[in-house]
C-alpha cells in the first residue's frame, strides 16, 4: 500500500473515531441525566451502549497503530509531531486536526464524567485523589 493510501486510511479510520467519541460524549450527557432520574434499568443501558462505543474506539486506536507501524520512520515522526516537521503531506496535517477535535472532546467528556462521578461517589469516586 503506497503512504498516500495509508494515510487516507488512517484519516478514515479517525474520522470514524471521532463519530464514536462524538456518541460518547453525548452518551455521557444522557447518562448524567438518567442518573437523576434514577432509573435504574435505563442507567445500565446506558453505560452499555457507552462502553460498547468505548470498545469500538479501542479497536479502531488498533488499526490506526498497525497502520502507523507500516509506514516509513519519517512519515511516523511527522504524524506524531507535525509541527516539528518541515514539508508534511495534507494527509498528515488533516490526521493531525481530527486528532485535535477527538482530544478536545475527550477532555471535555472526562470532565463531564468525574463531574458526575464525584457527585455520586465522593470520595470513592475513580477520580478521588
Amino acid at each position: 500500500m503506497e503512504i498516500r493510501e495509508t494515510l487516507e486510511e488512517m484519516i478514515n479510520k479517525m474520522e470514524e473515531k471521532y463519530r464514536h467519541m462524538i456518541e460518547v460524549s453525548r452518551l455521557t450527557d444522557e447518562l448524567e441525566e438518567t442518573l437523576q432520574c434514577n432509573d435504574e434499568q435505563s442507567i445500565i443501558m446506558v453505560m452499555t451502549m457507552r462502553a460498547q462505543e468505548m470498545d469500538t474506539i479501542s479497536i479502531l486506536d488498533q488499526e490506526i497503530q498497525e497502520l502507523i507501524y507500516t509506514l516509513d520512520g519519517n512519515t511516523q515522526r511527522a504524524i506524531k509531531n507535525p509541527q516539528l516537521s518541515e514539508k508534511i503531506p495534507s494527509e498528515i496535517k488533516h490526521y493531525s486536526e481530527i486528532r485535535e477535535r477527538i482530544h478536545r472532546i475527550v477532555e471535555q467528556t472526562i470532565k463531564k464524567d468525574r463531574q458526575m462521578s464525584e457527585k455520586i461517589a465522593g470520595g470513592a469516586s475513580f477520580y478521588a485523589k
